[in-house]
């Protein structure tokens, strides 16, 4: 919004500093007067306070994140996928986890339902096809958060009937 408007550095500033509320605000004014007047070097301080949250406390709020009643369930998935953004940026690791992490939780904090039955029922019968046929390692489920991001939230209804029909003709 800043960039769309033309005002100077010193007005940029005093806006940001404006909007500012509570902690960030507290933070941002122990910094220099001088520091508070650059507008890079401010910036950098809001980054850097975006980060402060404790590494324990954001993983807490991946794992306790849950789709609250009236809440639409793209809002949910995207909450879900920032949390675990931030949590990464913090601490890289395990690329090849984080599409099974985010499924689990998603499906752990998804509100009661017809859409959270349907998908259990599903995964319990994948892992029971697997377990008949001898098999190891990780139940193969769709991408449901990649699914969400990137369709709009009528199109998920569709494609998780899709997936329905394809995994009763694998079970058949």
């Amino acid at each position: 919004m800043l960039r769309a408007q033309t005002l100077t550095e010193e007005q940029q500033t005093d806006f940001v500093l404006g909007a500012l509320e509570g902690t960030a605000r507290r933070e941002v004014q122990l910094i220099k007067e001088k520091q508070q007047k650059d507008i890079d070097t401010l910036w950098k301080e809001l980054e850097r306070y975006g980060w402060l949250t404790p590494l324990p406390l954001i993983r807490n709020q991946l794992f306790q994140c849950q789709q609250r009643p009236g809440v639409p369930l793209f809002d949910y998935q995207l909450n879900l996928r920032e949390l675990y953004s931030r949590w990464r940026k913090q601490e890289p690791g395990g690329e090849d986890e984080g599409d099974i992490l985010l499924r689990d939780q998603f499906l752990l904090g998804l509100q009661e339902g017809s859409l959270k039955q349907e998908l259990q029922r599903q995964g319990e019968a994948r892992a029971l096809e697997r377990e008949l046929r001898g098999e190891e390692g990780p139940v193969s489920q769709p991408p449901i958060t990649a699914l969400a991001a990137r369709e709009p939230p009528g199109r998920i209804e569709a494609d998780l009937e899709q997936w329905k029909e394809e995994v009763k003709r694998e079970l058949r």
